[in-house]
């Protein structure tokens, strides 16, 4: 998770410049119960009272325990201290293993990162606007890399959005994100129509556009969800 999964989908994925750089490192753990990630973590040098910053061979590492059951959830990690994990248990389920010989380790999609970094926008957008600018670059991706091609199969979508595959590739992500993180995206719902999201981001009108056209996919994903549940 964090910069370094952004990076990898901006610049591994898309082909874009990196976007601002960090040290930290940012884990998302798979753990049956806070408890047990406490447990596993004792050993470990802490960096503050969080419970999830710790010094691991010199790096500064966050561990963010998370239930794979459990895709919406606020969750206490240790007494006082709340951390929404919406979105990771979903985002794990649809990642790709980094390698053959780290099949543990996962790396998540582009439409994970939008829900993830969506999250972290509702959680801290009183004190940084680091999230908005990180998804203003995640929608930057849409079109691009390896998101390109399927952007000029549509014909229908393609005239739609006036043949701008900026907007084509973002209600494509929309139709991902209804697929693969449901219980995220209507979590998310509310925080895609506040107007502050996209004005703390780059290239306002641009987003504008971009979050109603991954609405419409997501608005109409669901629709096609009730209509076809027994």
């Amino acid at each position: 998770m964090g910069a370094h999964a952004r990076d990898h989908v901006i610049h591994n994925l898309a082909g874009l410049q990196l976007g601002r750089r960090t040290t930290d490192i940012d884990f998302a753990v798979a753990v049956p119960s806070n408890e047990e990630f406490r447990e596993r973590t004792k050993s470990l040098t802490p960096l503050s009272d969080s419970g999830m910053s710790f010094s691991i061979r010199k790096f500064a590492v966050d561990l963010i325990p998370f239930r794979k059951d459990r895709p919406v959830i606020i969750t206490e990690i240790t007494p006082g201290v709340l951390m929404d994990t919406t979105g990771i248990a979903e985002a794990f389920t649809t990642a790709t293993p980094l390698d053959q010989e780290h099949p543990w380790l996962r790396l998540p999609t582009l439409q994970a990162m939008i829900v993830l970094k969506t999250v972290a926008w509702r959680m801290r957008r009183s004190e940084v606007d680091k999230d908005a600018t990180d998804l203003g670059l995640l929608l930057d991706c849409v079109s691009q890399g390896v998101f390109a091609d399927r952007c000029f199969e549509d014909g229908e979508l393609l005239e739609r959005f006036e043949g701008d595959p900026d907007l084509v590739g973002a209600h494509l992500t929309g139709r991902d994100i209804a697929q693969d993180l449901p219980a995220a995206a209507k979590a998310c719902h509310d925080e895609w129509l506040d107007a502050r999201l996209v004005s703390s981001s780059t290239r306002e009108p641009l987003r504008r556009q971009q979050i109603r056209a991954q609405l419409e996919a997501l608005h109409h994903g669901w629709s096609e969800a009730t209509v076809t549940t027994p």
